[in-house]
């Protein structure tokens, strides 16, 4: 099992920098749900076990580090 950095219990660590988001959302104001996709640019300022992102609330289907 890998060891990870401890998660935040407020603000978001410094080590990986959030530069440029990119957001496609889809909306039917009929659902009581949204969908969509985000591409997040970020820059590691230094290496960490874990990265950590707001999405209390959210149900991710996927995500991918490129």
């Amino acid at each position: 099992m890998a060891v990870h950095d401890p998660a935040p219990s407020g603000r978001l660590g410094d080590a990986v920098v959030p530069r440029r988001a990119v957001l496609d959302i889809e909306i039917d104001p009929r659902e009581p749900r949204f969908r969509g996709r985000i591409a997040i640019d970020v820059e590691m300022v230094r290496p960490v076990t874990a990265i950590w992102l707001h999405a209390r609330g959210l149900e991710l289907g996927r995500a991918r580090l490129s």
